[in-house]
C-alpha cells in the first residue's frame, strides 16, 4: 500500500482526520465559528484578537457624500447631455462624477491596505500561539 507523507503509518485515519479537522478549525475566525454553531475551543487571547481583527465597521461617513456627489454629477451630465444645460453643465457633471470615483477609490485604496495589516496581524499572532 502505497502512503503519502501527510497520511498516519499505523493506519489510523480516523485519528487522522480528527486531527486534520481540529487544526482546520483552529484556523476559522471567530463569526465563521458561530455561524456554523460550533463551539470555539481556542484560547480567549485568540479570539479576541481574531474577533477584533474581522469587526466590520460602520460605513465611511465620506463614502454617502460620494454617493450624493456622483448622484448630482450625474444628473448635470445628463442635462447637459440630453436638457438644455449645454457644455458648461455636462463639464461640471463630468467633473463631479469624477471627483467622487477618485475618492472612492482612494478609500477602497485605504480599505484593502488596512484588511491586509489586519489579516497580517492575526496570522502573526496565530503562528505565536502555534510555537
Amino acid at each position: 500500500m502505497n502512503l503519502s507523507a501527510g497520511e498516519p503509518k499505523d493506519g489510523d485515519f480516523v485519528a487522522y482526520v480528527a486531527e486534520i479537522e481540529r487544526q482546520q478549525m483552529a484556523r476559522l475566525p471567530t463569526h465563521v465559528l458561530t455561524t456554523l454553531g460550533g463551539a470555539d475551543k481556542r484560547p480567549a487571547r485568540t479570539q479576541a484578537a481574531v474577533a477584533a481583527s474581522w469587526e466590520i465597521g460602520a460605513l465611511p461617513a465620506n463614502l454617502v457624500g460620494n454617493i450624493v456627489l456622483g448622484v448630482v454629477g450625474l444628473f448635470f451630465l445628463l442635462l447637459g447631455l440630453v436638457g438644455d444645460g449645454g457644455v458648461i453643465a455636462a463639464g461640471i457633471g463630468a467633473f463631479l462624477i469624477w471627483r467622487a470615483a477618485k475618492s472612492v477609490s482612494a478609500e477602497l485604496r485605504r480599505t484593502k491596505n488596512d484588511l491586509r495589516e489586519r489579516l497580517a496581524q492575526t496570522l502573526d499572532a496565530a503562528n505565536q500561539e502555534r510555537r
